[in-house]
């Protein structure tokens, strides 16, 4: 059933511009969540992070707006997939910045946030 459960949630994972801490923010309020650190995928650049993010199943958090709306269009004009990208405004609380990620995640299954792109 926890496996149920879990396949109707995003998972996400974090850019390396996201600060590592709002991992473990995003984890205690029961997110999977995977960093580029965890993944072993420092310095990589963005289409290379975004193809993990696919190869993984898990939606894009990033800080990084500019390259990421053009990759979503290339992914879209290329009728390709990928499970999904936000955009997490850089702010001085990230507690913000958690609890706008969780709202999306409430609000939007894993079917609905393949191939969208999201503001948080």
């Amino acid at each position: 059933m926890a496996d149920e459960l879990a396949a109707l949630y995003g998972r996400l994972y974090l850019d390396q511009d996201v600060p590592v801490q709002l991992a473990g923010m995003l984890r205690a309020q029961g997110v999977d969540v995977l960093t580029t650190l965890e993944a072993g995928a420092l310095g990589q650049d963005d289409p290379d992070q975004l193809a993990m993010a696919i190869a993984a199943d898990r939606v894009m958090v990033t800080h990084n707006r500019d390259d990421f709306e053009d990759l979503h269009e290339e992914y879209l004009g290329e009728d390709r997939s990928h499970s999904g990208i936000i955009i997490a405004a850089q702010r001085r609380h990230l507690g913000v910045t958690r609890d706008r990620i969780v709202d999306l995640l409430n609000r939007f299954d894993r079917d609905q946030l393949r191939n969208s792109f999201f503001y948080a």
